[in-house]
């Protein structure tokens, strides 16, 4: 757990409570760059609906979420997103900016309230100078990102949409495990729109979608929480 203790995040973290080894980005590193990364990052918090990094400006740090959830998207103008991805609990953010020619072509904003550290990207292309090994790491993050796009376009193009948001809702609950209340119910915390936005498809579809497995007890909705009835029923509509 990066967070030594979960109860923190209701009182008063500090950064001794923060483990960054347990962030795939900083395994392995030598003892006294990983100390001087850790004595550079600040804790930052985020409300709902914050836009942390956009794409029209210049990032200055790196985040790694210690808790919460943000989107990823493209603004299209006139108040318009396209979601591209969600970024959840030991994620990382901001990491392009270690281009220093180079911007993010993408904006972040959070979905709930988020905690985050934050180190400034000087410095970590300092270290990678320092440490190969976090060099190594930074391009193990970048090959996992562009392993998972290429996912999102296989299923753009090869599975339907009843399947693609079945995975969406999975992935809620096996990977980003946004306000785990059981072993089945949780907050998928983001609107009908961000859903569809992300599986590629219109809004009025993904709702007659999610009311579909309403309506066949695979799940039960309340505003934004969602219990799993069925898991093994919503797999089947991965295949």
């Amino acid at each position: 757990m990066i967070v030594k203790s979960r109860l923190k995040f209701r009182f008063n973290l500090q950064k001794e409570d923060i483990d960054l080894t347990y962030v795939d980005m900083f395994k392995g590193l030598k003892p006294e760059v990983l100390e001087d990364l850790f004595e550079s990052m600040e804790i930052r918090k985020f409300p709902k609906n914050k836009v942390i990094i956009s794409e029209k400006e210049e990032s200055k740090y790196l985040y790694v979420i210690l808790d919460g959830l943000v989107k990823l998207y493209k603004d299209l103008g006139d108040e318009r997103e396209a979601v591209i991805c969600l970024r959840g609990i030991r994620d990382i953010i901001g990491n392009t900016g270690l281009f220093p020619d180079e911007r993010l072509h993408l904006s972040v904003k959070t979905v709930s309230e988020i905690v985050t550290v934050a180190i400034p990207l000087d410095l970590m292309n300092e270290k990678m100078k320092e440490d190969f090994r976090l060099a190594q790491n930074f391009i193990k993050e970048l090959y996992r990102n562009l392993d998972f796009c290429s996912e999102r376009v296989k299923e753009l193009s090869t599975e339907d949409s009843y399947s693609r948001v079945a995975k969406e809702i999975l992935r809620f609950e096996d990977y980003y495990k946004i306000e785990l209340r059981n072993g089945t119910s949780f907050n998928i915390g983001i609107s009908r729109t961000d859903l569809a936005s992300l599986v590629g498809i219109s809004r009025e579809m993904a709702s007659r979608i999610m009311t579909s497995f309403v309506e066949s007890d695979i799940i039960e909705v309340s505003g934004k929480n969602i219990t799993l009835l069925d898991r093994e029923k919503l797999e089947s509509w991965e295949l």
